[in-house]
């Protein structure tokens, strides 16, 4: 097994793997309004990035590699993890969806 410094397995990305440098914040936003492109860090990239990002902390947070079922959003090897996945709302209170 190669060690973390150990790049002779590394292969570069191809073209298709990159994300090209943007137009910048507001010209990309105005092209995608003028012609319905999605922007380049759209909520299906950046989406799916965020939720990684997040659920790399819970797993953090609980010690131990998490199993995710991403359609029902649950840990499913660590009841434990729900405490950092799911809030408790006050009486009244509740988000739609």
């Amino acid at each position: 097994m190669p060690t973390s410094g150990d790049m002779t397995h590394y292969q570069a990305p191809t073209k298709g793997d990159i994300i090209p440098p943007s137009l910048g914040h507001h010209k990309e936003w105005i092209h995608a309004c003028k012609t319905g492109a999605p922007t380049l860090c759209n909520f299906d990239y950046s989406g799916a990035m965020i939720e990684n990002n997040l659920l790399a902390l819970v797993a953090y947070r609980v010690g131990k590699r998490l199993e995710w079922d991403a359609a029902n959003l649950r840990a499913v090897n660590c009841p434990e993890a729900e405490q950092y996945i799911r809030k408790t709302y006050r009486a009244g209170w509740t988000l739609n969806g």
